[in-house]
Order: structure tokens, then sequence, then C-alpha cells
């Protein structure tokens, strides 16, 4: 039922700028199915070359963060297409040095202690809790379910932002062939 629900909300994006909402929804149906996570990140790339993403990030505190960063590791982990869950970084920490868990932490303002990615079609998915080995194999695997339907989001959310990117274009041709359209008939008129 949640997938449903997931899904459903995806298929109603009206505007490529609609992420935020999907994100509060997939925090709202992982919380109502026990999957414990302190913060929740939809990283997005918007230029590959420079591995620059859009980040909508549930904070703790409930407020959402909206930020373009360039993200090494994210970046590492959607072009190796695996899901990465590091159970427990005071243990192993795979790859996320003291220094950037630091600020990670303290962007958060709350500990992590492990961290779960899942690629989908143009970023990750991160959950991020201070427990230490906060996800099952079953929540695992759900949340991999869930970024398949995450994948079909993101693919309408850049098909919308294309099209309203056509439609200001449209407009603006069609703006100046009127006022020239006008200039002409005034010229015409004198």
């Amino acid at each position: 039922a949640a997938l449903l629900r997931i899904d459903r909300a995806i298929q109603g994006i009206p505007h490529s700028r609609d992420l935020e909402g999907l994100v509060h929804l997939l925090v709202e149906q992982l919380q109502l199915l026990d999957i414990s996570m302190g913060s929740l990140a939809l990283h997005r790339v918007i230029d590959e070359s420079d591995k620059v993403f859009e980040t909508y990030q549930i904070l703790p505190t409930g407020e959402i963060s909206h930020v373009e960063n360039r993200l090494m590791g994210p970046f590492r982990m959607w072009k190796a297409g695996q899901t990465s869950y590091r159970p427990d970084l005071d243990a192993d920490a795979q790859g996320l040095s003291q220094e950037n868990r630091a600020k990670l932490e303290a962007r958060l303002g709350m500990s992590v202690r492990s961290i779960l990615d899942v690629p989908h079609i143009r970023g990750t998915l991160a959950l991020l809790s201070s427990e230490p080995k906060a996800f099952t194999e079953d929540q695992i695997r759900f949340v991999e379910q869930v970024t398949e339907v995450v994948s079909v989001g993101i693919a309408r959310v850049e098909d919308l932002a294309q099209l309203e990117a056509q439609n200001v274009e449209l407009q603006a041709a069609k703006d100046e062939a009127e006022a020239a359209s006008r200039t002409k008939s005034e010229f015409l008129a004198n």
C-alpha cells in the first residue's frame, strides 16, 4: 500500500519543483512502516560532468533543506548502481572521512551511525540513522523497491522541467513575433 501511495503521488507531480512534496511523502510512508531514520535525502544529479547534485533533505527537526552541491560520494554510489549500506560508521566508515562525517553531523544536528544509499535513475536516495545497524535486509529491499518508483518520478520531473523550458522559449518567440508584427503594422500605417 505504501508503494501505491508513493506511485500515485509521483504520477500527480505537476511541476519539476515539486520534489519537496515527494520527499515529505517518502519520509511519512517509510515511518509508517517503522523504518526509522533521522534524515532522508534525495540526491538528483543536475550536472553530471561537474558531479553537481540537487538535494532535498528532511532534517531531524522535520524541516526540509534544498541545496545544490558537488557531491563525490553520492556520485560514486550512483555510478556504481548498487545499494550501499554502511551499518555502523563507528566500526567501518567505508570511505566516509572523519572530517566529512563531522560536517554531516553538524549540518544535521545529529550523530550518524548508519547510512543506506540506494541509487535511482539520476542519483541516490539516502536514509541516515543515529542507530547502528538501523535497517534490516527486508527494509533495505523495500527501500530499493521505493527507489524504483522514485526513478519514474525523477524521469517525470525531468520531462516536466524540459516541457516548462520549452514553453518559456515558445512564449518568448511568440512575444517577439507579435512585437515584430506590431512594429511592421505601425510602419505600414505611417
